[in-house]
């Protein structure tokens, strides 16, 4: 039985939100109903975009996401998560503000990357916000990043999903991959929870990590108390 309840910042944006409870239901070791983890999913969408803040040029999404936090507290959360990887510019003021205990995507997404035994440096696939904002450094890898050209395809790719639209963004995905691949990543991280959502249209000859799987894994390990998963 699962001993902690989970409480998700969500709706950055809120497919990704709802991505990430759909599998820690599927990771759970549960056989009936009431051995599934006890989630509380806040899908608070109206929280500003965090590239747009992030390069000078929108509001500060910190107050919201502090509010969201304290929202899930409130109701009992215990262990928390958010299904945003660029929102983890803002984790060490949330944890700071709040006292709450949380998980960190990279942290969890570099464990991922650990269990396949990469020796090399890990290519980042996220926003721009992600990439300036060093999102995913040191957590053990060298990591690189896509060229301005690519990164900026993969941020039309990530609006695009944003808005509904999936085959022509994972066309473009698929060339961000090949491009990463081709400067020499011996890993990629989806590391934009709207890419998990074409990940079944994606295809890489290196391991290709599911940043909110691994955010589920570290979730479904943290509720039930296990070792590892």
């Amino acid at each position: 039985m699962p001993s902690k309840v989970v409480g998700i910042i969500g709706g950055m944006g809120p497919e990704a939100g709802v991505d990430l409870v759909y599998k820690v239901i599927k990771l759970s070791p549960a056989k009936r109903d009431q051995e599934h983890i006890h989630v509380i999913l806040d899908n608070y969408s109206q929280i500003p975009d965090r590239s747009a803040y992030i390069l000078g040029r929108g509001e500060n999404p910190l107050p919201y996401l502090i509010e969201s936090a304290l929202r899930l507290k409130g109701a009992g959360a215990e262990i928390f998560a958010m299904s945003c990887n660029t929102a983890h510019y803002f984790y060490d003021d949330i944890v700071k503000e709040t006292g709450v205990y949380m998980l960190h995507i990279a942290r969890e997404s570099m464990r991922e990357v650990a269990s396949h035994k990469v020796k090399g440096p890990v290519g980042v696939l996220g926003t721009v916000g992600t990439v300036k904002g060093h999102i995913y450094e040191g957590f053990g890898y060298d990591v690189i990043y896509p060229d301005e050209r690519y990164l900026t395809m993969l941020m039309d790719a990530i609006y695009t999903i944003k808005s509904g639209v999936y085959d022509r963004p994972s066309i473009l995905i698929q060339r961000v991959i090949d491009h990463m691949v081709d400067k020499g990543a011996a890993a990629l991280i989806m590391a934009c929870t709207e890419i998990p959502l074409v990940g079944d249209k994606l295809s890489s000859p290196v391991p290709l990590i599911d940043a909110t799987l691994a955010l589920a894994k570290g979730l479904v390990r943290e509720a039930y108390g296990l070792d590892k998963l």
